[in-house]
């Protein structure tokens, strides 16, 4: 009842089989609690009458794997030893994942013992310690050295990045020391390691989109985007759009292997209701296998309507001056600026204490802009008065919003007399 939330530390020790077999995994397993009867309810999972019955908390997958943990004894009868990761995970990724290793000599040196590790394919990963020197002070000393996957950035440049998983190994030199006990041995390799490929076949479009981030498009609108792949295909790859209410025209691309990286441009209309909205694509069609059936991205939009958002007012004014505000916004990108005069019906009530022209341009369309208005005191036993905020019609050379009529603002200004 003491010590029941204190954690209790479980030591594991190697030991010395004389065999040069290599690294190997030891399973350690969890036994079942047999402490005597009492708290039972303590636990949701008991359903005996004492801890024998209580189900072990999951602790690192124990329960998962049967109630066993699993852990590697690096094998160190080997001069020198690699203390390795189990194969399934010594993989590394173009994403830049990486694995970690480390080194132990039997027995100290009597002189530092030097050897080197270099990658085989520097295009697919590189090793963080290119030079490991093992000494009487760190010969029995674990420091990590780590081999991370890499992109193939040369592959990309000319559209070659496609090339799916590759292999590769860490190579390790003879080893050099004044001891003469080490001095000349061949440090074993590690061969096979796998460098996973994420790449796959994609159209790369301009502008960039995706769900979270959608091209606007006025409703009975258009817009030109361009589209290429992503790598260079073998063979012709076409692509076909369709999508409720979307006219695209061409409604199909089709690269070769020499127009890849050239833009295609597509005129895109829509006509229908307003919200998120995408033009679907078809998978690739194409001889190439790597293109084949893969999935192209789709194309996504913002369908709008041109008007205006009003934010509610935020409360009355009164007469002894305070202000209250309000927001004014576009619902969609104008193709030139859009001025919006705002006028108070009352002036001995409220006053407009911004600006009294609102303008917004094809860059700030969709920021909202603050209206200020401020009670004012006209000295008479009136009560309370209720004030028309207008905003006018707007004034642009875009035909869409020129005489577009924003609703007015309502505001209550409190007698304090």
């Amino acid at each position: 009842a003491a010590n029941w939330n204190t954690p209790q530390t479980v030591t594991m020790t190697g030991q010395v089989d004389g065999v040069t077999d290599g690294s190997k995994l030891i399973t350690i397993a969890l036994g079942t609690p047999t402490v005597a009867s009492g708290f039972k309810d303590y636990y949701p999972d008991a359903t005996g009458s004492d801890y024998s019955s209580i189900k072990l908390p999951d602790y690192n997958s124990a329960i998962a794997n049967n109630g066993m943990i699993t852990i590697n004894n690096c094998d160190t009868d080997a001069k020198i030893a690699l203390c390795l990761p189990q194969a399934s995970e010594r993989i590394t990724s173009e994403t830049g994942t990486s694995f970690q290793y480390y080194v132990l000599l039997n027995q100290a040196p009597t002189a530092n013992v030097t050897f080197t590790a270099t990658v085989s394919d520097t295009n697919e990963a590189t090793v963080s310690t290119g030079t490991i020197t093992k000494t009487a002070a760190n010969w029995n000393t674990v420091q990590l050295i780590t081999v991370t996957g890499r992109n193939d950035l040369a592959l990309e440049a000319i559209g070659q990045q496609l090339d799916g998983n590759k292999l590769y190994n860490v190579v390790h030199s003879t080893a050099t020391s004044t001891d003469l006990y080490y001095n000349g041995f061949d440090v074993a390799d590690i061969i096979s390691i796998t460098n996973t490929d994420p790449d796959v076949p994609d159209i790369i479009m301009s502008p960039a989109n995706s769900s979270g981030s959608r091209i606007t498009l006025i409703n009975n609108n258009s817009t030109v985007i361009t589209v290429r792949l992503n790598a260079q295909p073998t063979a012709n790859v076409t692509v076909n759009l369709s999508g409720a209410g979307f006219t695209s025209t061409p409604s199909s691309v089709t690269f070769t292997s020499a127009d890849w990286n050239v833009n295609q441009s597509i005129t895109i209309s829509y006509s229908g209701a307003i919200g998120n909205r995408q033009v679907v694509t078809s998978n690739f069609a194409s001889l190439d296998t790597k293109f084949n059936g893969k999935t192209a991205s789709d194309i996504f939009f913002a369908i709008v309507q041109p008007g205006f958002t009003i934010g509610a007012i935020s409360g009355n004014t009164d007469e002894t001056g305070t202000t209250r505000t309000f927001t004014v916004r576009l619902n969609s990108p104008p193709t030139a600026n859009v001025n919006i005069d705002v006028v108070s019906t009352d002036t001995n009530e409220v006053i407009i204490q911004s600006a009294a022209t609102l303008t917004f341009t094809p860059a700030n369309w969709n920021t909202n802009q603050t209206v200020t208005v401020k009670g004012v005191d006209e000295g008479n036993l009136d009560g309370d008065q209720s004030v028309l905020i207008q905003l006018q019609a707007a004034i642009s050379a875009d035909t869409s919003y020129n005489g577009l009529d924003p609703a007015d603002v309502t505001v209550i200004n409190l007698d304090n007399d």
